[in-house]
């Protein structure tokens, strides 16, 4: 007997499963399950048997599986292996090891015999068997004959002979039996034709009945939930053989876009989104293929977007299907659960984690953007929560996580490229970017890059990088990535070898580079450089590489917003080269190209450059006029305006400002009568000049213009209106006019009195928002910067252009508290321009408080000739004196003399005339007609109103002074009003007497002669008062004795005159000069490293008097937060080799009485949030720790100060010597508990040091290994005041951290006493402090169980209901 094992059927062999030390032969399934073909066999004996016995031996039939060969040899008694058998079998098992990467088989391979049907038909004689067996015998035999040597045309012939031949069978109910099998042998034979004579036979019929065949086992599948072994066969190479196609040539025939048969894929891929069907184990075969079968879609959706195809939407019907796959709970778990370990993957992950990401990122439809927007704000949240579970642990990820998360990135990232959508979604979940830059960041991938994009790491890298290129463009994601300080990050990644990649990096280091980043860069030349050679070699390729050119311009236009770039644009000559490329360049390109040489344009020297070429000129005039691309004339227009329209309307301006002052040179008189007290009159002649006052004296058509950037007109449209609410007329360009609209841009800037400058990223780096400023700024209009988003900080252009100004933050505060500070802003400049008109009135010096008051209220009018009345009772109260302003002559009646008694009142017992005198005296001239014949009690209702309803109570207090007495009541005015009534009504305002204060009496004026007190000129004197007697040493003690109350209160109003005049010193002072000396350190604090010593000394003297008083007041730091730049320089004084490689111990050297005074002037500066959070962002920590190598114990302990509240705890832990740092602060503690001087101050600043340093873990660990702990302890018997307060402060912050507070509530000593502290203290600051420790170490864990209590008896009673 001859047992012949049939081999196409070893083709379903799955010996990845089955010991390969032996063999296996095909059984045919039971007739439950196997297809109708009762009279075919897979194993048949000799034909003797098969003719005498048709129905095979049961015992086969019963086993529906693989049977190895013992199992046959208890049936028969010899079974002979072929040796071609053999090796066919072996070749399939190395086969099925490769059938994941679907190469298709080697035409040079042995045929493989034909099916059990076709050899039983070969037994019986030729004219008996069917048509079909003729027909497919004929395709096999030729197939297996020139298998090597066969055509296009040859299969072409063969297939349309077979194709009728099928449909006759497929339909005829008679061969249902023969119907699988034959297809399997032409199946076979079709998988062994060269591939690229399979796609030039791929559109003929014959695949067309393969779809009906793949819908109808699609359907099967469906229905019975798995595949008969032979429907899973056929299944199975109908999927090989689209791989074929896919693989070679992104091809499917078009018979398989069958509107059916998607849908009837795409009902499988909602079973398994929706039902998790197919998911089991008996269909671990099918769903494989299942899977291949989308990943052919997947392939030919990709290829068509190449071949930009113009029906993109081909597969739209499966895009929902696995979209719901995608969003499923199936996604999440498989997810969540995958292992980082693994190299390797099941197929139910590939499914979810790779297949449907591939598809949906092939996808490029008309309904991409609108499923983006659909899928993201479901799931952005959740794949945050994937990042935030695996990012960290990213240095041990193996190959499937890699490749799961890049395909994660690649979902979110898809379409981004083209559309806004996904930026502006994924700036609300700002965590994920910060997860990305860690990718980016983490050694594991940056040092294992290759050149290929096949790495799966160099994949990973990439794609991040291309997800940042395409996020930078949303405002917000690109101020937190220049806010993550990246660039030393990018800049790592410039040695990989991969060009695509580089080319991404180079446009992030272009845009989110900082200006001081981008100079102090060593190889910013070879940034340059890299791209221009680039753009060179691009530009003379001979493939369509458009896509690069433009990506190497946008680069290249974010590269030149940096003066250091367009330096190197001058050093390395490459003007030339980009207008060369004016003539090579066309459409998106070449737009591209303008913008980037109209940028170059705001630099000088380019400028001129270009100026001075009349082709190119020419060009751009041309352009203007003839081109029909309204973008491209936008650019050029920009070019136009910068090198030949601005400097004409630059003449045009200055020759109007020297007509205006030669005009203002005319002086104009004005006669003022005075009526004297004793009825004289007194006629004087003021002479008034407007000379330089014309720029801010003229009327312009417009109040405001707002120069802005699109990305920002939200925020800028709400401005806009709460401006045009306050009655402000505005120009803003609402339809983003650009090009030939630059004229009105100009006419706007010249009739506007102030631009508003709303700067951003953004802003920033718009030429055309730069041509706004810069014109603006030349034509000497008053500019007020806004910031419009959070922690964005101007510098370049912007930054030297705003200088020193005040600017309102609109990310910092809230919008209508930035609005409240825009309108202050306002009024300030105007203020500054009275203040300036008022100083040319000579007489008004001279005149009584009354007339001074109403001359004061005449500058606030709009200059329109309404007379202004105030009618006031005369110190008799029975005469009225009624005022008229006059714009030539002022008659004056004799009028109330200003007096200060108000001041000794309280507020409740003012009178009219106290309430006019406090006006007068605060200078609150507008508000007079609002207040006639108030008292106190009556102005304290009127700011309760005020407090209730403030910026509804400032509109109708402004509307009724608008319409009444046409005065506009600035913000100003109103907040100074509010502020001046507050202080007044605070009980501290009112100096209290003590209550009995005795006189010297006659005998004491008789015993000693008068005798002078003379008190110190000032608090840091040795003494407080200076006695000059002849009297005895005795008889002055008496007398010093007697006076003892006396002296203490003059000393008490000494210190508080001193203080509250030393307070208003500095704010009169600040307010005025801080402009002026951030002026100074721009200019000198570049060239610090050639100081000397006149220099060094010089500015020294300058921050001790910014720095003064700030020790005891807010008031400096306050101002200052307003003047950040200041603090950069403070800083860059700090990191200066000169100074701190020159440290001396003795303060007498100037260099270290400089550092000192610096990081004095920080130390006080830090009490302040915001410059305090501006000293953290710069990254200070080093340059401080520096300086911990002087021996001056007074600039040590100060930087302590400083690195205890301005480092990062990152930072802290990272530090080498924190160790140190609080050994040095617990000796320093001991040595001046023990000094014998009184050393209060410095005891304190070291505890307001330790304070600072407890806020970190890695110090609180460190009072744990030094054993810090008792010694802080037995200080609470020691320290009293401030510093017993800040040390139980301290204490409490250690109670935060579990072992201390365990060794605090295991001391009974200390809880009694904390005990008793709470009781009986007085101090409401030390009750505070105890009491916090009190709660932690005693109420808390009290409450916690009373809370867990009442957890579990609320347990009990939901298991009882």
């Amino acid at each position: 007997m001859d047992v012949h094992i049939s081999n196409e059927h070893q083709q379903s062999l799955s010996c990845k499963y089955l010991p390969a030390s032996c063999f296996y032969c095909y059984v045919p399934p039971s007739q439950s399950l196997q297809s109708p073909i009762s009279n075919v066999q897979s194993i048949a004996t000799s034909r003797e048997q098969i003719q005498s016995n048709p129905t095979p031996d049961p015992y086969l039939y019963n086993q529906n599986q693989w049977n190895s060969s013992h199992a046959i040899r208890k049936s028969f008694e010899t079974i002979p292996v072929l040796s071609d058998d053999n090796r066919i079998m072996n070749f399939e098992r190395f086969r099925s090891r490769k059938r994941k990467t679907y190469r298709h088989i080697d035409g040079t391979l042995s045929f493989k015999k034909s099916s059990p049907a076709l050899q039983y038909y070969d037994t019986i004689d030729k004219r008996q068997q069917p048509p079909i067996v003729t027909v497919v015998n004929e395709f096999c035999h030729i197939l297996q004959n020139r298998i090597t040597t066969i055509t296009a045309k040859k299969l072409t012939d063969l297939l349309d002979k077979l194709t009728p031949v099928m449909k006759n069978l497929f339909n005829s109910n008679d061969q249902e039996q023969q119907q699988l099998p034959i297809l399997i042998d032409i199946l076979n034979a079709l998988l062994n034709v060269h591939a690229t004579v399979l796609i030039s036979v791929s559109e003929n019929k014959f695949f067309s009945l393969l779809q009906t065949i793949l819908i109808t086992l699609l359907n099967q599948w469906r229905s019975l939930t798995y595949l008969p072994n032979d429907e899973f066969y056929v299944f199975r190479l109908i999927v090989k053989l689209l791989n074929i196609l896919t693989h070679s040539n992104n091809l499917i025939p078009s018979g398989l876009y069958d509107s059916t048969l998607l849908e009837t894929i795409a009902n499988c891929i909602t079973d398994i989104a929706t039902s998790e069907k197919f998911l089991d184990t008996k269909n671990k075969h099918q769903f494989r293929y299942f899977t291949h079968l989308i990943d052919a879609y997947t392939l030919y959706q990709e290829s068509s977007n190449d071949r930009n195809q113009s029906n993109k939407d081909i597969f739209i019907k499966l895009l929902h299907p696995v979209l719901q796959c995608l969003t499923s709970n199936q996604f999440i778990h498989i997810f969540m659960n995958l292992s980082i370990n693994s190299n390797s993957m099941t197929a139910t992950e590939k499914f979810f984690l790779l297949i449907c990401p591939k598809f949906l990122i092939s996808y490029k439809g008309s309904h991409l953007e609108q499923t983006m927007k659909t899928l993201l704000p479901v799931m952005l949240p959740q794949y945050l929560k994937i990042l935030d579970k695996f990012v960290p642990s990213a240095h041990d990820w193996n190959r499937a996580m890699i490749r799961s998360i890049e395909h994660l990135l690649r979902i979110i990232n898809h379409g981004a490229d083209h559309s806004p959508t996904n930026a502006k979604l994924i700036s609300n979940y700002l965590p994920l970017i910060s997860h990305i830059l860690k990718l980016i960041n983490e050694p594991k991938f940056y040092n294992n890059l290759h050149p290929t994009l096949s790495n799966p790491v160099t994949k990973l890298i990439n794609t991040s990088i291309s997800f940042l290129v395409n996020m930078i463009k949303e405002p917000t994601i690109l101020a937190h990535i220049k806010q993550s300080h990246v660039a030393l990050s990018f800049l790592r990644l410039t040695s990989c070898q991969n060009e695509k990649l580089i080319l991404n990096v180079y446009t992030l280091l272009a845009y989110t580079t900082h200006e001081d980043d981008m100079k102090s860069m060593q190889n910013s030349d070879r940034l340059l450089s890299t791209i221009v050679q680039s753009l060179k070699i691009t530009l003379n390729g001979n493939s369509d590489q458009s896509t690069q050119m433009e990506q190497l311009l946008e680069t290249l236009k974010g590269l030149v917003q940096h003066d250091q770039i367009k330096d190197e644009i001058i050093k390395q000559n490459a003007l030339p080269f980009l207008l060369a490329c004016t003539d090579e360049l066309t459409e998106k390109a070449l737009i591209l190209l303008y913008e980037i040489l109209w940028c170059l344009a705001f630099f000088e020297d380019i400028a001129s450059s270009l100026s001075a070429n009349p082709n190119f000129l020419d060009k751009i005039l041309t352009i203007s006029k003839d081109s029909n691309s309204m973008s491209l004339k936008r650019a050029v227009g920009g070019l136009i305006w910068k090198l030949i329209q601005e400097p004409a309307y630059l003449k045009k301006v200055e020759k109007q400002e020297e007509e205006q002052k030669l005009e203002a040179k005319e002086v104009s008189k004005t006669e003022e009568t005075i009526i004297e007290k004793n009825g004289i009159k007194q006629i004087d002649t003021i002479e008034t000049s407007n000379d330089g006052m014309t720029t801010d004296t003229r009327s312009y058509q417009y109040d405001i213009m707002i120069s802005y950037c699109h990305a920002d007109k939200e925020l800028t449209y709400k401005i806009y209106k709460f401006l045009s609410d306050q009655g402000f007329k505005i120009w803003i360009d609402m339809d983003n006019m650009y090009g030939p609209a630059m004229s009105a841009m100009a006419n706007a800037v010249e009739n506007s009195e102030f631009i508003i400058i709303c700067m951003s990223d953004s802003y920033k780096q718009s030429a055309y928002c730069q041509a706004e400023a810069e014109y603006a700024f030349k034509c000497k209009r008053r500019l007020i910067p806004l910031i419009m988003r959070t922690g964005y900080r101007p510098d370049g252009w912007l930054g030297f252009m705003i200088g020193t100004r005040t600017y309102v933050d609109f990310g910092k505060f809230d919008f209508e508290t930035a609005c409240e500070k825009l309108i202050i802003e306002i009024n300030l400049q105007k203020q500054s321009l009275l203040a300036a008109s008022a100083r040319n009135i000579t007489m008004l010096d001279h005149l009584k408080p009354f007339t001074a008051a109403r001359s004061g209220i005449k500058h606030f009018k709009k200059r329109k000739g309404v007379p202004f009345k105030y009618t006031q009772k005369n110190s008799l109260g029975n005469d009225d004196i009624s005022h008229e302003n006059d714009d030539t002559v002022s008659t004056v009646s004799e009028a109330p003399t200003l007096n200060q008694d108000f001041v000794k009142k309280s507020i409740n017992q003012w009178t009219t005339s106290d309430v006019f005198n406090f006006l007068t005296t605060h200078h609150l001239d507008p508000i007079m007609p609002l207040c006639k014949e108030m008292n106190g009690r009556a102005l304290i209702q009127l700011y309760k109103i005020c407090i209730t309803h403030r910026l509804r109570a400032y509109t109708i207090l402004t509307e009724e002074l608008r319409s009444e007495q046409d005065i506009d009541l600035s913000l100003n005015v109103y907040s100074r009003f509010l502020t001046a009534i507050e202080d007044s009504m605070q009980p501290s305002s009112q100096i209290e007497t003590p209550r009995e204060l005795p006189s010297v009496t006659n005998n004491s004026r008789t015993a000693f002669p008068s005798m002078p007190f003379i008190p110190a000129p000032n608090l840091s004197r040795s003494y407080d008062f200076l006695i000059n007697t002849n009297a005895s040493p005795l008889h002055t003690l008496q007398l010093v004795g007697q006076y003892s109350r006396q002296l203490q209160y003059l000393d008490y109003l000494r210190h508080r005159v001193t203080r509250s005049h030393l307070e208003q010193t500095m704010k009169n002072l600040l307010s005025v000069m801080l402009p002026q000396y951030l002026k100074i350190l721009d200019r000198f604090v570049p060239s610090a490293h050639n100081w000397n010593l006149t220099m060094i000394r010089s500015i020294e003297h300058l921050l001790r008097i910014i720095n003064h008083g700030a020790d005891h007041s807010p008031t400096n730091a306050k101002l200052i937060s307003h003047y950040l730049p200041l603090i950069s320089h403070i800083l860059k004084l700090i990191n200066e080799p000169k100074f701190y490689n020159n440290l001396h111990p003795a303060l007498s050297n100037p260099v270290t009485k400089l550092i000192n005074t610096s990081i004095s002037f920080l130390v006080n500066m830090i009490k302040e949030p915001t410059i305090l959070a501006h000293i953290k962002q710069s990254h200070v920590a080093l340059s401080f720790l520096r300086l911990t190598s002087c021996q001056n114990e007074k600039l040590i302990l100060n930087v302590y100060t400083l690195l205890a509240y301005t480092t990062h705890e990152d930072d802290m832990k990272s530090m080498k010597n924190s160790d140190r740092l609080l050994s040095t602060i617990v000796q320093s503690l001991k040595i001046t508990l023990n000094g014998n001087s009184d050393q209060s101050t410095q005891m304190e600043q070291l505890l307001e040091t330790l304070k600072g340093l407890v806020q970190h873990d890695q110090i609180k660990d460190e009072i744990i290994k030094q054993n810090a702990l008792p010694f802080l302890l037995a200080c609470t018997d020691e320290l009293t005041e401030k510093a017993l307060i800040l040390l139980y402060e301290i204490l409490w912050c250690l109670a935060f951290f579990e072992d201390i507070a365990s060794s605090l509530s295991a001391n009974p000593n200390f809880l009694d006493k904390i005990l008793t502290i709470s009781k009986d203290s007085n101090s409401m600051s030390l009750k505070r402090a105890v009491g916090g420790l009190i709660w932690k170490l005693i109420q808390e864990p009290a409450y916690l169980k009373k809370v867990e209590k009442q957890e579990e008896e609320q347990k009990l009673e939901a298991k009882e209901a």
